[in-house]
Order: C-alpha cells, then structure tokens, then sequence
C-alpha cells in the first residue's frame, strides 16, 4: 500500500468523474443530491401542520392573533464511501491511441461505471420496495399488466396518484413516475393505452404520450434501463434488470434545498454534490499509475408518504 503522503487527489480526473454522466442511470433524478458538512448528523422532519385549515378571521379590532405551532422530529443520516481502484501501466499509457490523458480517462471511466450501477442497484433496492414505501399494492395474476386482457393499468395508476397527491398536497403535473424497462416494454403496448392513441400511433405509446395520458411532465417519467451482470465471476454473462418489475408515482423535489423541503427521497452526499473524487500514486512494480475513484453518500427515503409503490407490477 502506498504511504498517505503519496496518494493525491486528482484534480482533473475528479472534475472528468464529476461530470462523467452515462444516459441509462436514472438514481441521481429519483434521489436528488443534498450536499452536507458533516458526514453522519441529524435533520429535521416537519409535520403537516401548515396544512391545518384553521380560522384566521374575521377578527375584532381588539381580539389576539389566533396562535399556531409546528411539529418537529429528527432523523439522521450517516454516509458511506464507497470506492474503486485500477492500475494504469506505463507501457499501456504510452501506447494508448488517442493520447496519455485518453487512457486515464479511460481508466476513470471504468471505475465510475461501476460506482454508477453499484448506486443505481442502491437506489432500486431503497424504492422498489413494501417496506420502504408504505403506500403500497402487490399485482398478481390476471392484475399486473402483462395481463392484456384482465388488467387496468390505468386504474391502479390513478390510485397512486391520487395517493400521492393527497398526501403531499402536490398537483399531479408536478409529481414523477419511475418504473423499470421490463414493465415499460409491457405497459407501451397495453390495450387500454393504446387505445387511447388508436388513430394517432401505430403499435405502441411513446414516452411523452403517456406521460401526457397520466398527466405528469414528460421529464419527471423516469425509465431505469440499466442492466447487471447476475452470473457468478468467469461465467458466460447473463444480463438482469437493475429496476426489476416496480412502479413507483412520488413526488421528488428536482433540487432539494432548505427545511422545509418535501421530497420522497434524497442522496446526502459529502465533499461536494457529487461526492465523488479521484486519488492517484505511483507504482514502481508493475511501473504505472494507480487511479482510485471514490464516492461519499447515503440515499434516504425521508418522506416515505411522498411514493407510492406498486410492486409485481408485470409477471
């Protein structure tokens, strides 16, 4: 192991990792970034109190000002670092097609790939699930929506945004959905969908169509396209859906910020909004450079009334 004096933070390969942004990760909109000062602390959970419809008036002249309160509680948050590392040899680097810098960037690729999908698996694992989102239904049988000709995707979908609107008081063009590929190959070609395109698309539904159908902003439907690899290490590949079979409405603040903020979920992040950063040092056998890559976070469900959760959503 290199002593700590030899390990530097790399600038220019953090600020590369930093913006380093792959299309099919979806965790960094569903669970926005809150930057924090300290690694493990508390925050606070504001009740519905504001939301009390209490008599402010009419008032006589002299009559006192109604009192109102708050309540508060806390939770707390205690980030983890999560990192990886690779060697770079000299003989690679010099001999890299499109330039030394290419190949560290290369190198750093790599390393965040893996951090990204290893945070969006994270991510799935937090949302798609009963226990996390109390606001929930299981589909089985002629219910889930791979069942053309018994179940009402609509129906169920309306119940969760009826759900989440009541509970966070936010409008339905304000709030987000989130689902994986496997029920969005399903739920574009549904009848009861299509049927409301018939004469305007042929086959299926686009993003945007449906996003208008359910009444929500086309940017706020995320799809999780990302895939793992779930064979054992040497083994031929077999590819699995990170975002498995869940269907989840909620309401996310796009940037979460202040007390007061309502939002399902959140990544409190430390070191900056990404928190990530990039080390190196040197290695004399084999001659070459380490890169090591790190990101310091913790995704939270901290208004798990602000989601609705519907599991088993296709077989």
């Amino acid at each position: 192991m290199p002593a700590p004096q030899n390990v530097a933070l790399n600038f220019p390969l953090t600020t590369f990792a930093v913006g380093y942004r792959p299309g099919q990760f979806i965790a960094d909109q569903v669970l926005p970034a809150i930057p924090v000062n300290d690694k493990a602390g508390t925050y606070y959970v504001f009740g519905k109190d504001n939301l009390n419809n209490e008599m402010d008036g009419p008032r006589a002249p002299k009559d006192p000002a109604v009192e109102v309160d708050y309540s508060l509680s806390s939770a707390t948050y205690d980030i983890e670092r999560y990192d990886f590392a690779e060697l770079l040899p000299d003989s690679e680097k010099r001999n890299f097609a499109m330039g030394e810098d290419a190949a560290e960037e290369a190198v750093v690729q790599n390393i965040m790939d893996r951090l990204l999908l290893a945070k969006e698996a994270r991510a799935a694992a937090l949302l798609f699930s009963t226990s996390n989102i109390t606001n929930n239904t299981t589909l089985s049988g002629t219910d889930q929506w791979s069942d053309y000709n018994n179940s009402d995707p609509l129906s169920n979908i309306e119940t969760g945004l009826g759900t989440t609107e009541d509970a966070t008081a936010k409008p339905t063009n304000e709030l987000s959905v989130t689902m994986g590929n496997a029920v969005w190959r399903k739920l574009k070609h549904h009848p009861n969908i299509v049927a409301r395109y018939q004469y305007t698309s042929g086959g299926g539904v686009t993003l945007a169509q449906f996003a208008e159908l359910i009444g929500i902003k086309p940017e706020n439907l995320h799809i999780g396209m990302a895939k793992y690899n779930t064979a054992d290490e040497g083994q031929t590949a077999v590819l699995g859906n990170v975002w498995g079979k869940g269907f989840l409405v909620h309401y996310t603040e796009p940037v979460p910020r202040g007390l007061r903020t309502l939002t399902l979920g959140a990544t409190i992040t430390f070191a900056g909004e990404n928190g990530t950063s990039v080390r190196s040092w040197r290695s004399n056998n084999p001659a070459g450079d380490w890169h090591a890559a790190e990101m310091n976070y913790v995704q939270k469900v901290v208004a798990a009334d602000a989601g609705y959760y519907i599991d088993a959503a296709v077989a």
